[in-house]
């Protein structure tokens, strides 16, 4: 979700929307990101083992709020763009998993790192923007109100079987 308030997730959807980024705090602030398909496989490794005791599934790797914004910003080919908020209350300065026990117990570690990560969800929200953004001008169109619509961004439309037609609404 777009709006849950995470990091990634919030950074990519302000982007996208070309507004600037909000850094909570000074952006020192480390995270450390595992994909979602790593994590799958850690749990399903686990799930699998005689191991009863707990063990940390993550990416080791960090890296800082502000080196984040500006990987993203990089990946989308924006200029780096960014307003300060005050920090959340009890939010961690550093969050670095210690996987020593996944490794020895699972033989398990994450396999994708943070930047073909980003791209896959880059990616993600776009094609999700994207079918968002036909949806909405298909359920426009059928009602006859377009007239009243003004974009100027140029979209494609999907016209079923017959192919793609550029359109600037």
């Amino acid at each position: 979700n777009p709006n849950d308030g995470r990091v990634i997730g919030k950074f990519i959807n302000q982007s996208i929307k070309k507004e600037p980024l909000t850094i909570n705090g000074n952006g020192k602030q480390t995270r450390s990101f595992c994909f979602v398909d790593d994590l799958i496989d850690g749990l399903i490794l686990l799930m699998n083992s005689s191991c009863r005791e707990p063990i940390n599934l993550g990416n080791p790797s960090e890296i800082s709020i502000y080196d984040l914004g500006k990987k993203i910003s990089t990946k989308l080919n924006l200029q780096f763009k960014y307003i300060y908020s005050n920090i959340l209350q009890d939010d961690p300065i550093y969050r670095k998993p210690c996987i020593k026990k996944a490794k020895y117990q699972l033989n398990w570690e994450p396999k994708i790192n943070l930047d073909y990560g980003l791209e896959k969800t880059i990616y993600y929200y776009n094609k999700n923007q994207f079918w968002s953004i036909i949806h909405q001008q298909n359920s426009i169109l059928r009602t006859g109100k377009y007239k009243k619509m003004e974009h100027t961004d140029k979209i494609i439309l999907i016209t079923g079987a017959a192919g793609f037609i550029g359109a600037e609404l």
